[in-house]
């Protein structure tokens, strides 16, 4: 194997020439920005240690804590007129509230590798945390002093501010992780182990549908180098030079994509884990099989070891649709009683603009592939059909993406009501009516089924949504193999804390208007 050599001053890992193009046109996949700035240099110190991460995360999640509890009483005093007064008890309370969040947030990992946790499951740790440590504030009020009842209304409020301010500041945190990735700071450098390209495909995928850089790919490692992947990885060498390469350069993380299961390639794997674990290199097995819509890997309560069980996919648990559909209930009632001056203003503009209809009601396939009409303010001209039939270039765009950039037949309102996805508003009425939800795969028509294969006849076991994992994911700069690739890793992964987070992300995309349709 050639020898490998790194520059520890350098941001790049240097490799022999024999390897240097193939790495070079690997990286071109991430481009980073370049040279990085002070700050992100700065950042890239902090979060790039793990404890120096959850210190960061402690203190800010005191920070978050105490500003929502001064927060409460500012509220409190300025709506409902009680003044508070800062006692040393409530101070006290206080204190207690910080410890008890910090020791249930460590509890609950929280203060791990933020980098390896997913939104969801961040909002889950912040939101169950903070209120098991209300909790406990309230039963030590009772225990300790029960002549001085802190009003209900102080943990009500304190509960609502406290986690608005944690998430913004761990979603922060996350943003500006993401923001140092691009300038290739912080990355985790990660190698595979094996060949079989049908693994490997599959994880770089699943990484590019959640929009993850935080990984530097170097190379495979493999007993030859593989006809099928020598252009897209380069080959590091045999699993023997394993120990040299862990030598020349830093290896965070291993993946295994082994190509094969019987005794022979069993004991293979083992040894290999094996010298991973000796090299002290994490390592991960890649199996597309268990991550499927029917399996998942658990530690079995009774015999203490790891099983693959067949499982119920959440969109189908009963507990799961009645809190979604009770959810879609009262949101799009309150969405519909507060956004009632924005229905007026866009009637009105429609209006005037041609004389034309108000809405748009077109043929979406929906749950159980039952047809329904969704509802949408009307932003293009009257004859749009017309115009795109009488185009055969238009045609052939719009049957390649069933979109057109730059689409001729949108008005003038029309765009700026599809900037700021305020022609969605009526499919606020197909939610209360049962034939969308908040959340979901988006609505398609017919003719898209064929495009789905297989997945067409898991896909209409969901109301299509509005809003989604794609809209929130690139919107418009997603190709349709993408968006079928999110919809798949929606229905894969869904449960009610990725639907806050994507519930939580839609408002702030159609505001800064990223990738707008």
């Amino acid at each position: 194997m050639d020898k490998l050599c790194a520059n520890p001053k350098s941001r790049r890992i240097m490799f022999p020439d024999s390897l240097q193009a193939r790495v070079s046109s690997v990286s071109e996949d991430l481009p980073l920005k370049s040279p990085p700035p002070a700050w992100a240099r700065w950042l890239a110190w902090i979060l790039g240690n793990s404890w120096r991460m959850a210190l960061t995360l402690c203190i800010l999640d005191v920070l978050a804590a105490s500003l929502g509890v001064v927060l409460s009483g500012v509220v409190r005093h300025k709506t409902l007129g009680f003044r508070d007064h800062l006692t040393n008890y409530y101070i006290s309370l206080l204190i207690c509230y910080n410890i008890y969040l910090v020791v249930i947030c460590y509890l609950n990992e929280g203060y791990g590798q933020i980098k390896e946790t997913r939104p969801e499951d961040e909002l889950r740790i912040i939101v169950i945390s903070n209120l098991s440590a209300f909790f406990f504030v309230l039963a030590t009020d009772h225990f300790f002093d029960k002549n001085v009842m802190i009003p209900h209304s102080i943990f009500i409020l304190g509960f609502i501010f406290t986690t608005f301010l944690l998430m913004f500041f761990r979603f922060t945190i996350r943003n500006l992780l993401s923001k140092i990735w691009g300038y290739g700071l912080s990355r985790q450098n990660v190698i595979i182990v094996g060949d079989f390209l049908k693994n490997i495909k599959w994880l770089w995928e699943q990484l590019h549908i959640q929009q993850y850089n935080g990984f530097n790919l170097l190379g495979y490692v493999a007993e030859k180098p593989s006809e099928t992947i020598k252009n897209s990885l380069p080959y590091l060498g045999k699993f023997s030079d394993i120990a040299n390469i862990a030598k020349t350069i830093r290896v965070d993380k291993a993946f295994f994509a082994m190509s094969g299961y019987g005794p022979q390639r069993h004991q293979t794997l083992v040894s290999r884990l094996e010298e991973c674990a000796r090299l002290k290199i994490p390592f991960m097995m890649i199996s597309p099989i268990i991550n499927n819509f029917r399996f998942s890997l658990t530690l079995d309560g009774y015999t203490g070891i790891f099983v693959v069980n067949s499982r119920k996919p959440a969109y189908a648990r009963p507990l799961y649709r009645l809190v979604k559909r009770t959810m879609d209930i009262f949101a799009s009632l309150l969405l519909l009683v507060l956004s009632w001056p924005i229905w007026l203003m866009v009637m009105v503009a429609i209006k005037l603009q041609d004389g034309g209809p108000i809405f748009y009601r077109h043929r979406r396939v929906g749950k159980d592939r039952k047809i329904f009409y969704a509802l949408k303010f009307r932003t293009m001209v009257t004859n749009a059909r017309e115009i795109l039939l009488n185009n055969p270039q238009l045609f052939e765009e719009f049957q390649g993406n069933y979109k057109l950039e730059g689409d001729p037949r949108v008005t003038s309102i029309g765009k700026l009501l599809r900037k700021t996805s305020l022609d969605e508003l009526p499919q606020l009425i197909n939610i209360l009516k049962g034939e969308m939800s908040l959340v979901g795969p988006r609505p398609i028509i017919e003719e898209e089924e064929e495009r789905f294969g297989d997945f067409k006849d898991e896909r209409v076991k969901i109301r299509p949504g509005l809003t989604g994992f794609w809209q929130v994911s690139g919107r418009i700069n997603t190709s349709y193999e993408e968006r079928i690739q999110m919809d798949k890793f929606y229905m894969n992964k869904c449960n009610i804390w990725m639907d806050l987070v994507i519930l939580l992300k839609t408002p702030i995309i159609v505001i800064f208007g990223r990738g707008a349709v």
